[in-house]
């Protein structure tokens, strides 16, 4: 090889090394706008930012690998905080396919359960679930939460002993867990509950995860309408806990990713 072919390799090499640095600091860029904006609560922006990035047809099992799994997570986390349980799942569903290598893989996991047994799919949340307590378990200290989910869920199902024995888990340990309150109470409520005033499962999972569904035409018995009221509260005050913890989480990684990129280039 000629002395002149060697330099133009390098020069090649160099030349695409220095096009795919540049590319990385512009999706970085995007990314943290995006994240400032989402820990601002600016979800439209925020929301736009992400987009931009998993529409730019990056290549995979690359640097921007994780840009592209953390803007699918937090579209995911906008959907939920929006409400829009089905597309949630979508975006969540994604980085569980394609990004389980990337460090918000098992979040993303809990995530992806939590919301199908909002959305009514019980058995899908259950199994993701326990995949992701089997695994990843204490990783992201949100075991806890996953236990009180399947709980949820077993209790939607209609399975109310089992549904007891995962909120008593909760109870005995996780002592300090934020959600002790409505464990005690949820064990209150299905220790009470006359399974003969619930005519089959569907009405069962209006009651007990009473979060999408509307039940403004349907005549329930006193008791029912209590229990009703009960359990939507704290579906809304978990829902509210939820979006707080994804906001800080939100908030930290972007504070530590900051740190990172000052230690290196900034």
């Amino acid at each position: 090889m000629s002395r002149l072919s060697g330099f133009m390799i390098l020069f090649v090499l160099w030349t695409a090394s220095a096009g795919n640095s540049q590319e990385i600091g512009q999706v970085r860029k995007i990314y943290l706008d995006g994240m400032t904006s989402f820990t601002g609560r600016d979800l439209k922006k925020a929301g736009d930012n992400f987009r931009r990035i998993i529409g730019m047809s990056l290549p995979r099992n690359s640097l921007f690998d994780p840009y592209t799994a953390k803007s699918y997570y937090f579209l995911g986390e906008i959907a939920f905080i929006r409400q829009d349980y089905e597309r949630a799942v979508d975006f969540y569903k994604t980085v569980a396919g394609l990004y389980y290598e990337e460090d918000i893989y098992p979040r993303d996991l809990y995530k992806l359960g939590r919301t199908l047994i909002i959305s009514g799919r019980l058995n899908e949340g259950i199994a993701i679930l326990e995949d992701y307590l089997s695994h990843y378990g204490g990783m992201d200290r949100l075991e806890d939460h996953a236990y009180y989910w399947m709980a949820r869920a077993y209790a939607g199902k209609g399975d109310y002993f089992k549904a007891i024995s995962f909120y008593k888990f909760i109870l005995n340990n996780y002592m300090e867990s934020d959600l002790t309150f409505e464990s005690r109470n949820s064990i209150s409520i299905l220790e009470n509950l006359n399974e003969k005033q619930v005519t089959n499962t569907f009405e069962t999972n209006n009651i007990l995860i009473n979060i999408t569904n509307n039940t403004e035409n349907v005549n329930f018995e006193m008791e029912k309408a209590i229990l009703e009221r009960i359990s939507r509260l704290l579906a809304i005050k978990q829902r509210l806990l939820e979006i707080k913890a994804a906001r800080v989480d939100a908030l930290s990684r972007l504070k530590e990713q900051n740190w990172t990129e000052q230690g290196f280039s900034k």
